[in-house]
């Protein structure tokens, strides 16, 4: 139902050049088409009409469907912010105003260009601008019927019921997914995700010192146990010594007794 005044643009500038194209055209073989002011009028009001039809009226029925919208909400038990309806029911009515007004402004000004003779094509401009004024609320009340028919369609389809109940789900699934994206974001020092790096850096540290430690004793186990073996070479070396100066004292002494 909206107007896209970005896609209509290019349609004016395309018919504005036509037009300009015709008067030359026709300025050229030489039939009688007016003046050039009457066509500059002409385009200009083409312009002027065409924006004045569809900017204020566009607001004041968008804030009209909003209105719609909301007393069906109501209706349906879903709770409507109450300042959003006071907005929309101001904005109602003043873009209303300014259509009407800009309706009116604009067929007496074309209205004086035709009464002081500077352009005879303000008469018909004028009564353009006073039947748009009716005809623009006419064609909205026609697309008014559609969509409203259009949305029980939709109702009958996906019952607003439905479509509360959905959102609360997806409310709640999106509530889950941002506590999983809080304890999965590293850059809060307090979500599990920073606690767990942490707690896993400090065990890593530790293991590795455990390493370092494991290593260390068992390095001292092998200088105790080298330490160990020599210690025991020189005692077996010492028992040695003594037991052949055991056996050469009894040597001598059996010398002796023989003797």
């Amino acid at each position: 139902m909206s107007y896209r005044s970005s896609g209509s643009l290019p349609a004016l500038v395309a018919i504005s050049v036509i037009l300009i194209g015709v008067y030359v055209v026709l300025t050229m073989l030489q039939i009688p088409a007016g003046t050039m002011i009457d066509w500059i009028t002409g385009i200009v009001a083409f312009w002027w009409l065409t924006g004045i039809t569809t900017l204020p009226w566009n607001m004041y029925f968008t804030a009209k469907d909003l209105l719609d919208d909301a007393e069906i909400s109501q209706k349906k038990g879903i709770t409507v912010d109450q300042e959003d309806i006071s907005y929309a029911q101001k904005k109602a009515k003043l873009f209303l105003r300014i259509a009407i007004a800009l309706h009116v402004v604009s067929a007496a000004a074309l209205y004086l260009l035709a009464f002081f003779g500077i352009s005879s094509i303000g008469y018909f401009a004028a009564i353009i601008a006073v039947v748009l004024t009716f005809v623009r609320p006419s064609y909205r009340l026609y697309d008014y019927i559609i969509a409203r028919l259009q949305n029980m369609q939709r109702k009958i389809l996906y019952p607003r019921e439905d479509v509360q109940e959905l959102r609360t789900d997806i409310l709640v699934e999106k509530k889950r997914i941002d506590e999983l994206v809080a304890l999965l974001n590293l850059k809060e020092e307090d979500s599990w995700a920073a606690q767990t790096i942490r707690e896993l850096r400090k065990t890593t540290a530790q293991s590795k010192k455990l390493e370092q430690d494991l290593e260390q004793l068992i390095v001292a186990n092998d200088k105790a146990h080298a330490d160990l073996s020599t210690k025991t070479q020189q005692e077996i070396s010492k028992l040695s010594e003594d037991a052949q100066f055991l056996n050469q004292a009894r040597e001598v002494i059996k010398f002796f007794k023989n003797a």
